[in-house]
């Protein structure tokens, strides 16, 4: 009745208005779509049927891969029906397509609360919680799946990992073996059978169970990953690895990651074939200045420092607008000692950014290096000018709290370094200084949270490792220091200073069997092998095999340049083997 009392008073003639006007069908129109669309909305306005419209939509949505919109769609039925398990799954799709596993965790929980019936949903959160560690709850969920599907392959697999985590080998290789039967193409059950070997020790059948499983499965990706784990920390065969290596990147050639790990496997053992595989991670990865960085890294690991630079040189003549890699060479001549080019690199980076952001980092960097140079007047001018322009640079701010600290403001130093730390938490630089300034001010126990924060951050690197284990010695915390420094030396295995560095930490705990095994792997990197020796007869002497640790410290005296402790070293070693005139016989 409203529209057509709208109609009819439209549709009446007015003075001075033609009848014949077009404005009045079109308003008309518009008014009858208008009425229409609330008639509709009107029609549809019970809270079940916005739920089930709001879910048709985001489902809709997911199937055209329109993901943000569709979780819009979801989470609008969820707000109404916080328990409608359509659209709990299908943001749980949402969440699958973003890769955000800590939602994913959240609604699968969700949805095993509300659906006792849902097995494949309890196999998901099972899965996962094994990760998180959670073992009793995930064999809880392992149980329920059992008993609404007791022969799902997927199903089968969950429950022989769990019966691993219980402790019960026979069981997981029978339930894994079931879930073969019914599904021989699925990765989960051949790494139970795998790592039941491993448990044993017994690792070549343990590489014979990925290997069937490579054989099966369509991704082999984890397996062979696996594989190459075992194969690099258990077994040690080099060609086995670059064999296993290569099958993984022929199955995955264009997954960047593959490639710069087989790249680095290549580089610490000096071959050559690494440059064409960092080529290749570069060419995969145009735009990621990683890549870049670790192409340059491997120049220096194959072919030295100067021949990295001109390979970085050239990369930023070719990129002048990637002011990220500029920087990152301005920071790699500096380390090689270069500091005025390094200066003017970062000035002219400080003229030509576009962004006001990398031209105060860049200045914050010539800040930096005037102090680290000696020039604290020059450090503190510039980090002043750029507070006056940015109060909260974390750059800037560091080399003022640095230069606070060394007129021994320790307060001023630990303001301005938590200013950083609240902007930015895991702040590398910020970090070790407060540690310092912590440590100067006596509050141990801050230093030391704020040193192993640091060193988590850098991700086990040697600098914030080697610091940390610096502070630990002088807090006489030994044991401490050498699991630091292990955790260095499985990310940088190839690094001597790291090596030498935990080999005497060893010696000092009397880990001689630890101190030999790691002379070993040093002796195996370092084109220094008279260090190795040296460190060896220690290693030698504590586990009584005196004759050997006599032969270690000859070679050491004979093959290198260390002074007179080589020689001390080996007179002591030759009156613990009761052969001392064979000691003043060498000496004359």
């Amino acid at each position: 009745m409203f529209a057509n009392r709208i109609i009819a008073q439209l549709s009446r003639k007015k003075p001075n208005m033609p009848t014949a006007s077009n404005a009045i069908p079109t308003l008309i129109k518009a008014l009858i779509g208008v009425v229409a669309a609330a008639a509709l909305l009107s029609a549809c306005s019970t809270p079940e049927e916005r739920v089930a419209g709001f879910t048709r939509s985001g489902e809709s949505l997911l199937q055209k891969e329109e993901v943000g919109k569709a979780g819009i769609e979801f989470r609008n039925a969820l707000q109404i029906n916080p328990d409608h398990l359509p659209a709990l799954r299908g943001l749980l799709e949402v969440f699958r397509a973003q890769e955000n596993d800590g939602q994913i965790f959240a609604v699968l929980n969700k949805i095993v609360d509300l659906d006792t019936e849902d097995a494949a949903s309890r196999i998901d959160l099972g899965q996962r919680l094994l990760v998180r560690n959670n073992i009793e709850r995930a064999k809880t969920l392992s149980d329920e799946a059992m008993a609404l599907l007791p022969e799902d392959p997927a199903g089968l697999s969950l429950a022989a990992a769990v019966a691993l985590k219980y402790e019960d080998p026979a069981g997981a290789v029978a339930l894994a073996k079931r879930s073969i039967a019914g599904a021989p193409n699925r990765s989960e059950p051949y790494i139970v059978l795998s790592a039941e070997r491993v448990l044993v020790k017994d690792f070549e059948a343990a590489i014979a169970a990925l290997d069937r499983g490579i054989t099966a499965v369509d991704d082999k990706a984890a397996l062979q990953l696996i594989k190459i784990e075992l194969l690099q920390q258990r077994i040690g065969d080099r060609d086995r690895i670059d064999a296993a290596y290569r099958a993984l990147i022929d199955g995955s050639p264009d997954e960047p990651a593959y490639l710069r790990a087989y790249g680095v496997f290549l580089a610490r053992n000096r071959d050559n074939r690494a440059r064409d595989i960092f080529q290749r991670f570069v060419d995969a990865s145009p735009d990621d200045n990683e890549a870049k960085k670790d192409y340059v890294r491997l120049i220096a690991t194959l072919d030295g420092q100067d021949a990295a630079r001109a390979s970085l040189k050239k990369i930023v003549d070719e990129n002048a607008g990637n002011f990220e890699m500029r920087r990152f060479y301005a920071d790699f001549v500096a380390a090689q000692g270069d500091l005025d080019t390094a200066k003017a690199e970062l000035l002219t980076i400080g003229d030509d950014a576009p962004e006001e952001l990398d031209r105060l980092s860049a200045l914050a960097r010539v800040a930096e290096i005037e102090f680290r140079s000696g020039d604290k007047e020059k450090a503190k001018e510039i980090s002043t000018d750029i507070l006056d322009k940015d109060a909260t640079q974390s750059e800037a701010l560091v080399v003022r709290a640095a230069l606070a600290l060394d007129n021994s403001d320790t307060l001023s130093a630990i303001a301005d370094l938590r200013t950083v730390l609240l902007n930015e938490s895991d702040y590398l630089p910020a970090l070790l200084l407060i540690a310092r300034a912590h440590e100067i001010a006596g509050s141990m126990e801050l230093a030391e949270e704020r040193f192993g924060q640091a060193f988590q951050v850098s991700g086990n690197r040697s600098g914030p490792g080697i610091q940390f284990t610096q502070f630990l010695l002088r807090q006489n915390k030994v044991d401490r220091a050498v699991e630091v420094m292990k955790a260095v030396a499985g990310r940088e295995p190839n690094n001597t200073t790291v090596l030498e560095n935990l080999a005497a930490l060893q010696l000092r705990v009397n880990d001689f069997v630890g101190a030999q095994e790691t002379t070993q792997q040093l002796r195996s990197v370092t084109e220094n092998p008279e260090r190795a020796d040296f460190i060896s007869g220690f290693a030698l002497q504590g586990l009584n095999q005196f004759n050997e640790s006599v032969e270690a410290f000859r070679k050491s005296y004979e093959t290198g340049d260390q002074g007179d402790n080589p020689l001390l070293a080996l007179v002591r070693a030759y009156q613990s083997a009761g052969r001392s005139d064979e000691a003043i016989d060498y000496l004359k």
